[in-house]
């Protein structure tokens, strides 16, 4: 995961869906909660918030809780997920995929490294054959500006090349085995710490169908995918219900 951190959605231009969006609502106003991220002209730092659809749309004094602190929350819910005891035929199955994706991704990453050295063999060949000045001024022309375009393509792929091989090197030298995959598993809150905001997206989406937060009770309600778990309940994090006003 560390080598693989150019992902859709793994980096922040200041701003963030957020890793439970689409995941939690709001049980009083029947609405999704969005995220959203504020930060005070004094200080450097971002808080950041899910609030409220309804909230947002037609005020704050329209939901009794419009906004959660999304740290705290996304902490409490991976501090939920790690009491589970998960079952020994889903962790089974879950090292079983998580081998068969490591397997798929070297079977990929090695045809993408055969096409590019075709590809860049083929370019070296069209920049040899390039390489000799043309006799007239405009067909010279026309060959620079060939040359220029086969010599970018050509670093492009190269560069590509060198990721790819790096990438396969780690495969094969360092591919997690069923002992390391089911730690990882079992210890959500230590793999928590060293995903990136894509990873940690994916992996609430795949453990979790849906949060219903009870404004009124001050609860948490988390129905897990049906995945062998059962869905429980719980008390929201204890914080400042007017910290996003």
């Amino acid at each position: 995961m560390r080598r693989n951190r150019i992902n859709a959605g793994d980096r922040v231009h200041g701003r963030s869906a957020g890793v439970l969006a689409g995941l939690i609502h709001c049980a009083s106003c029947n609405s999704a909660m969005t995220h959203s991220v504020s930060s005070q002209r004094r200080q450097a730092k971002r808080y950041r918030y899910y609030v409220c659809s309804k909230a947002s749309k037609r005020g704050r004094k329209t939901c009794p809780r419009p906004s959660l602190p999304a740290e705290e929350v996304e902490r409490f819910i991976v501090a939920q997920l790690q009491s589970l005891t998960i079952d020994e035929d889903l962790l089974s199955e879950t090292c079983n995929r998580v081998l068969q994706s490591v397997d798929d991704r070297h079977r990929d990453l090695g045809k993408e490294r055969s096409t590019l050295v075709a590809a860049v063999h083929q370019t070296e060949k069209a920049i040899d054959a390039l390489s000799t000045p043309a006799d007239d001024h405009d067909r010279d022309v026309a060959r620079l500006q060939s040359l220029a375009t086969l010599t970018d393509q050509h670093r492009r792929d190269c560069q590509r090349l060198d990721a790819v091989n790096e990438q396969l090197q780690v495969i094969d030298t360092a591919s997690p085995d069923r002992v390391a995959i089911l730690r990882a598993v079992k210890d959500i809150e230590t793999l928590w710490d060293h995903l990136t905001i894509g990873e940690r997206s994916r992996l609430m989406s795949l453990l979790i169908e849906r949060i219903e937060h009870d404004p009124v009770e001050g609860n948490l309600s988390i129905t897990l995918s049906p995945a062998g778990l059962q869905s429980l309940s719980t008390g929201t994090p204890n914080s400042n219900p007017n910290a996003a006003e």
